[in-house]
């Protein structure tokens, strides 16, 4: 398995409008070549330390 994230900016279009937020794109490619990617942010309401873990995640696929 292959395992990447990037920054991104990311572009929601809505009724009528359209929302940009940044953060990573975390995506990884299965042993039978299938790609997934989900989306990861700085922030979590409620989660006081999840932006020491998503820059530690970055930290290492950067590595």
């Amino acid at each position: 398995m292959k395992l990447s994230c990037r920054a991104k900016r990311f572009a929601d279009a809505g009724n009528m409008q359209t929302t940009y937020t940044s953060g990573y794109e975390l995506a990884w490619t299965l042993p039978g070549g299938e790609r997934r990617t989900c989306r990861v942010y700085d922030h979590a309401e409620g989660i006081a330390d999840h932006g020491t873990h998503v820059q530690a995640l970055v930290h290492q696929l950067a590595a």
